[in-house]
C-alpha cells in the first residue's frame, strides 16, 4: 500500500500532523510533505519532503506535494492534512488518481463563521473535497456529529488528539535547566499555558487570575502571539504590579516538555464564540495529563464533559476559582491524572485508525 501524506503544519511544532504520519507508516508505505521550522536544520530525506518556512512557502509546498506524487507513481492511499492541504490535494487527486483519498478536518471551519474571504474559499474548498473523499477523519464526537448533519456527509471517523511530549534528543534537559532552572527556582505552584500569550485563547483573563491568586503562585505562558496580544498581556501585569509571570515564548517539543513537567497545573482554555472552539478538541490536554498535572479548562461542552467524566480537573471560567480548588485537592486530583493515564495506549490508539482506514480501502 503506498500512501502519501502531504500537510502545511510545521513538522516540529504539529503534534498531530506527526502523529498521522505514524498512522499511515501503519498502513502501507509512506512519503510526506510538510513545512518545517529551519530547513538548514534538517536534511531533505526520500521519504519526507519538506519546504521552509517564508513568504513563498505555500507556493512551494504546491509545487513539491505535485513532485512527490509524481515521483512515488501509483498512488494507493492520497491523505490530506487540514485545510491548506486541499489544493495540491485536489490536483493530485485529479493528476493522480488515487484509488483512496482521505481528509483529516482537524478545524470546524464554517463559511458564516469566517470574515475574511480567503477564509470563505477555504472554507467552501475544503467542505467539497469532503464530498470527494473515501474517509473523512474528525477530532472528536461532538464535530463529527456536527460535520455529519451539517456538511450531509456520512459520519467521519474520529481520532482524539491523544499524544504526548517527548525530548527529541539525550541530554536535552540538562541544557534547559542550564538555560531556565532559574526561573524555576521558587517554591511556588506553578501553572502553565501552552497557548502563549493570545488574548481571544482567554489569555488575558488568565493573567488577571493571577493578580487573585497572589505570589503563592506562578504563570508560565508558552508559546506566541501577536504583537498586539503581548502589549494587552503586559498592561495587565503592569496594572496589577505582577511578578509571577513568565512569557516564556515559542518553544519545541523539548522546550514544551521541559517546562510542562516541571509545572504542577495545565490550563486549556478556549472562547465560545465560534463551533471551531465551542467544540475544542486540544492535544495540549493530553500532553498535560501524560506528564502528571492535572488541569484547569474553560466550559467549553467538551471539556466540561472530559473533567466531569475523568475527574482530572475542573472545567471552569473563573480561572482563580478553579486553580484554587485544583490546588486546594491536589493530590486527589493528581491520582485521578495517574488512574486515567494508565488506562491510555498511544500506540493502540493509531492503530485503531489504521485498521479503520485499511478496512475500509479495501
Amino acid at each position: 500500500m503506498k500512501v502519501l501524506f502531504i500537510s502545511f503544519g510545521l513538522w516540529e511544532h504539529d503534534g498531530r500532523t506527526r502523529d498521522l504520519v505514524q498512522v499511515c507508516k501503519l498502513v502501507g508505505d509512506t512519503q510526506y510533505v510538510t513545512k518545517v521550522v529551519n530547513l538548514e536544520s534538517r536534511q531533505e530525506e526520500s521519504h519526507h519532503c519538506i519546504v521552509s518556512r517564508n513568504a513563498l512557502s505555500y507556493f512551494r509546498f504546491i509545487a513539491k506535494s505535485l513532485w512527490m506524487a509524481i515521483r512515488m507513481g501509483s498512488i494507493d492511499i492520497l491523505f490530506i492534512d487540514n485545510r491548506k492541504a486541499v489544493i495540491p490535494g485536489m490536483l493530485i487527486k485529479w493528476l493522480k488518481k488515487p484509488r483512496y483519498t482521505i481528509q483529516d478536518v482537524r478545524e470546524l471551519y464554517l463559511t458564516e463563521e469566517v470574515r475574511h474571504l480567503a477564509g470563505k474559499l477555504g472554507c467552501v474548498l475544503e467542505q467539497h473535497f469532503m464530498r470527494c473523499c473515501e474517509i473523512v477523519i474528525a477530532a472528536n464526537e461532538d464535530r463529527a456529529r456536527f460535520m455529519e448533519k451539517s456538511f450531509r456527509i456520512p459520519r467521519p471517523l474520529v481520532y482524539e488528539n491523544v499524544r504526548k511530549l517527548e525530548y527529541t534528543k539525550p541530554n536535552v534537559e540538562t541544557e534547559y535547566w542550564k538555560r531556565y532552572g532559574s526561573l524555576l527556582s521558587r517554591d511556588t505552584i506553578r501553572i502553565v499555558a501552552t497557548s502563549g500569550y493570545i488574548v481571544k485563547r482567554m489569555n488575558g483573563e488568565l493573567v488577571e487570575a493571577m493578580a487573585r491568586l497572589g505570589p503563592k503562585f506562578e504563570l508560565f505562558l508558552i508559546g506566541g502571539g501577536s504583537k498586539k496580544d503581548l502589549e494587552v498581556i503586559r498592561k495587565i501585569i503592569e496594572k496589577h504590579s505582577l511578578a509571577n509571570i513568565h512569557i516564556v515564548g515559542g518553544q519545541d517539543q523539548n522546550g514544551m516538555k521541559f517546562f510542562v513537567s516541571h509545572c504542577h497545573i495545565g490550563v486549556v482554555s478556549y472562547h465560545k464564540n465560534d463551533m471551531n472552539n465551542r467544540f475544542c478538541a486540544p492535544g495540549k490536554i493530553y500532553e498535560y495529563l501524560f506528564e502528571g498535572l492535572p488541569v484547569v479548562t474553560t466550559e467549553n461542552p467538551p471539556l466540561v464533559d472530559f473533567c466531569t467524566r475523568y475527574q482530572v480537573g475542573v472545567a471552569d471560567d473563573d480561572f482563580a476559582e478553579a486553580i484554587q480548588a485544583v490546588a486546594g485537592n491536589y493530590d486527589y486530583f493528581r491520582q485521578k491524572v495517574k488512574q486515567y493515564v494508565e488506562s491510555l495506549d498511544i500506540d493502540a490508539h493509531r492503530k485503531r485508525l489504521a485498521r479503520c482506514i485499511l478496512e475500509a480501502s479495501r
